[in-house]
C-alpha cells in the first residue's frame, strides 16, 4: 500500500475506537469501514477479500442488532468482540505493510 493507502487504513482503527468509547454506533461503524477502505482502495485480491470477509460478519451483526423484525437474542457479543480483534489485525497488518510493487 501507498502512504496515503495506509493513512485511510489507519483512520479504521480509530473508527472502532471511536465505537468501543460509545461515541458511534456499531452501524455507523460498519459504514465508515466500508468506504475508508474503498477509499484506501487496496491493490491486492487477498487484502480485498480478507477485508471483506471480515466486514460481511460486521454488517451481518449489525443487522442482528438493528433489524426491527430479527428476533431478539440473535446477537452474539463474543464474536462481535473477535470480529473486531479481527479487523484491528487486519489494520495493523496492512496498515504497516511495505509499498506495493
Amino acid at each position: 500500500m501507498e502512504d496515503h493507502q495506509r493513512a485511510l487504513v489507519g483512520q479504521m482503527a480509530e473508527r472502532i475506537n471511536l465505537y468501543d468509547s460509545g461515541e458511534i454506533s456499531l452501524h455507523e461503524l460498519v459504514e465508515d469501514l466500508h468506504g475508508l477502505f474503498e477509499a484506501a482502495d487496496p491493490r491486492r485480491l487477498s487484502a480485498r477479500d480478507s477485508f471483506m470477509e471480515l466486514w460481511a460478519e460486521l454488517d451481518a451483526g449489525s443487522e442482528l442488532r438493528t433489524s426491527p423484525w430479527m428476533p431478539a437474542g440473535l446477537a452474539d457479543d463474543a464474536r462481535l468482540r473477535e470480529i473486531l480483534s479481527q479487523l484491528r489485525s487486519w489494520i495493523e497488518w496492512h496498515g504497516s505493510a511495505p509499498p506495493d510493487p
